[in-house]
Formats: C-alpha cells, sequence, structure tokens
C-alpha cells in the first residue's frame, strides 16, 4: 500500500483491516503516503491489539511529534507480534525520536528484532 496517495482520511479504513482481515496480516508497508498525526493515532489505537503484525513501514509520510508519541505509546502498551517500526522520512522532532526509542528499547526481548538481523526500529525524523 505504499505509494498510493493514502492520506489521514484513508486511516479508519487501514486500521480497520488490521483486525478484521480475513488472512492475518503480517507485514504492511505504508511508505511515501500522506499519512499524518491523524493517521497514526488511528492505527496505533489498532497496533496495541493487533497479534499479527511484525513489520510496519510509515517511512516518508508526514507523521509528526503527535502522531510518533501516539506510535510510542502504542509501543509501550501493546503491539505484541511488531519487531519492526521504519518511521524514517517523517518530521518527527528529537523529543517524538527519543520517545519512539525508549518504548521500543523497554520492550520485551521477545518483542524485538533478533540481534544481528535486518529487523529493527529505524528512525530519523527527516
Amino acid at each position: 500500500m505504499g505509494h498510493q496517495g493514502l492520506k489521514d482520511a484513508d486511516a479508519a479504513a487501514i486500521a480497520s483491516m488490521l483486525n478484521t482481515a480475513s488472512v492475518p496480516i503480517a507485514k504492511l508497508t505504508l511508505a511515501d503516503n500522506d499519512l499524518g498525526d491523524a493517521a497514526a493515532e488511528v492505527i496505533a489505537e489498532q497496533l496495541k491489539t493487533n497479534k499479527s503484525i511484525t513489520y510496519l513501514s510509515l517511512h516518508k509520510n508526514k507523521i509528526g511529534d503527535r502522531g510518533g508519541k501516539a506510535l510510542a505509546q502504542a509501543l509501550a502498551e501493546g503491539c505484541p507480534s511488531l519487531t519492526t517500526l521504519f518511521v524514517t522520512g517523517n518530521p518527527l522532532s528529537a523529543e517524538a525520536r527519543s520517545a519512539i526509542t525508549k518504548a521500543y528499547d523497554q520492550r520485551p526481548a521477545e518483542s524485538k528484532a533478533p540481534p544481528g538481523s535486518l529487523n529493527a526500529l529505524v528512525i530519523d525524523g527527516k
């Protein structure tokens, strides 16, 4: 679903799909769209209870601090299967990046990618 011109208005459909798909979704690429804070908040709320998604790319969207903090909260409160999160290329402040990093680092080891793997938290705020 990358490069589709998705906007915040599409977030409810995306979030609904995460928990109602007939085949559980393990990998979701939403890179290079126009998703902003509102979309990140809706998606983050669904991630808290989703048990199938292991990989989420939100690379190159318009997610700012509000959305970044929602993603951090989701990481801290749930996302039991999520091991890989890409949020590079978004206008995140140092504070939002730090919140996401801290939430990821405090997750149980089984909720993180194995050491040496290519999966992990990828964040730069640009």
